[in-house]
């Protein structure tokens, strides 16, 4: 089990981290890849895998944190790339990554931009 600290709903989180979420959480990091992946891609398969990475990010929030509807609600108000580095933080603690490391992984990118 996972505790994870929300800042934007001021709250932590217990998180088991059972196939069920796993599966959730590599399902949401594939419709992030898809999203990512424009090649070759019309302008409406774009719209639609954008659409897809946004509801099944939210949806994988509510989901894995167990979210009442007004929790939810903050989080669907969010600006969207607050809401994409939300659950990439989500994804990182639920695979075993800890704050920790977290921020060494984003200073590591930070310095080779």
């Amino acid at each position: 089990m996972e505790q994870i600290y929300i800042k934007q709903l001021k709250k932590k989180f217990n998180v088991v981290t059972s196939n069920k979420v796993i599966k959730l959480t590599y399902r949401t990091q594939l419709a992030m890849a898809h999203a990512g992946d424009t090649d070759g891609k019309t302008s409406t398969e774009r719209i639609e895998a954008s659409l897809k990475m946004t509801e099944r990010g939210t949806d994988y929030l509510r989901d894995v944190l167990k979210l009442t509807d007004s929790q939810y609600e903050k989080i669907d108000d969010l600006d969207v790339d607050e809401t994409v580095e939300l659950v990439n933080y989500v994804i990182m603690r639920v695979t075993g990554l800890t704050d920790e490391e977290i921020e060494k992984y984003y200073k590591g990118a930070d310095e080779k931009k």
